[in-house]
């Protein structure tokens, strides 16, 4: 990559949990002292406002980790993440989102540190059909209801990120951020959404190829994202496969020989009490990018206590919704300065 102000380039990975930060009606104290009651009175939405607890440490979290840009999930839309960038942050970082497809609001958006010197340019792949239909919706179709070439989008976005030095045609890097179907299956035809989050990420697959082979493979391509599964090559669920089949895409914690065990992002709790410890959370980077990763600055970020102490991972259902998010996010840094090598 062409040489930065800085001696790498942070990019970091959060699902924030249902992040909505809607400012509706005109302050009557500062944001540092409102209560709890009164920031809920802010949102007219039917969606709450995300408590001050945890957008204030969220916000911790963000300077802490001090990534150059942050890719986000499931974000209010580009009001909720302007008015974070503003009001808890204090304008460090620019906002960037365009609404997608979620039936809850829940958005992808990036945030770039204001003195990052590359210009954004974003880009939407909510329209692009994932050549999907559920098993009802094929009957339809061969019964003549439905056009034949219809099918499902994906139900978030794909939102492609480019960042450019000032004057340049061909981007640096090309950031693909993305948050796959959920696990929830509310209608009962797609048991854990499966079905749908594999024809999801194979039209990812399709988009990073498009994106990769644009330039000839010379730019690098970044995945970040909530997969809402397991995609990891130590033990992959099945909708994953093509991942590691079909491309030469790396895990950053894969390059940075990061361990199981601390590869964990997401906690599940079942009423019994059992927990199961999952990564739901994932940076893939292109071949050109795998000997630019410095495995030092690669990691999944745990959470901190009011005197800067890690946190242990929560133990029970009740403490883990104490944390900011029920994510946590994931970290890595790519070297700046050099040559991209040419690509496998």
């Amino acid at each position: 990559m062409a040489p930065l102000d800085r001696k790498n380039l942070k990019i970091a990975q959060f699902n924030l949990e249902n992040f909505f930060v809607y400012m509706d009606h005109p302050m009557q104290t500062s944001i540092d002292q409102i209560s709890e009651t009164d920031w809920q009175k802010q949102s007219i939405s039917t969606f709450d406002n995300k408590s001050l607890h945890g957008i204030r440490g969220i916000a911790k979290c963000i300077r802490d980790m001090n990534a150059d840009v942050y890719a986000l999930c499931e974000v209010g839309g580009i009001e909720s993440i302007t008015n974070f960038a503003k009001y808890f942050l204090n304008g460090e970082y620019k906002p960037f989102s365009i609404e997608g497809n979620s039936d809850r609001g829940i958005d992808l958006a990036y945030l770039v540190k204001s003195d990052l010197p590359l210009k954004v340019e974003l880009r939407t792949h909510k329209e692009r059909p994932i050549d999907f239909l559920y098993p009802h919706e094929r009957q339809s179709v061969l019964g003549g209801y439905l056009d034949p070439k219809h099918s499902l989008k994906f139900s978030r976005d794909v939102l492609e990120m480019r960042l450019f030095q000032e004057g340049k045609a061909v981007p640096e890097i090309v950031i693909l951020n993305v948050h796959l179907k959920s696990q929830l299956d509310k209608d009962n035809i797609d048991p854990l959404g499966k079905d749908r989050r594999k024809a999801e990420l194979e039209k990812l697959l399709i988009i990073y190829a498009e994106v990769y082979g644009e330039f000839e493979k010379k730019v690098p391509v970044l995945i970040a994202g909530d997969f809402n599964g397991i995609a990891s090559s130590q033990t992959t669920d099945a909708e994953f496969i093509s991942l590691h089949k079909k491309t030469a895409l790396k895990d950053v914690f894969d390059i940075a020989n990061i361990p199981a065990e601390k590869r964990v992002t997401q906690l599940q709790f079942a009423p019994s009490g059992k927990c199961w410890k999952k990564q739901f959370d994932y940076i893939f980077v292109s071949p050109n990018l795998k000997d630019l990763v410095i495995p030092e600055e690669t990691f999944v970020y745990r959470f901190k206590d009011d005197f800067g102490v890690e946190m242990n991972l929560p133990s029970t259902l009740n403490e883990k919704r104490k944390l900011a998010s029920d994510h946590y996010p994931v970290m890595t840094a790519i070297r700046t300065g050099v040559d991209i090598p040419d690509s496998e």
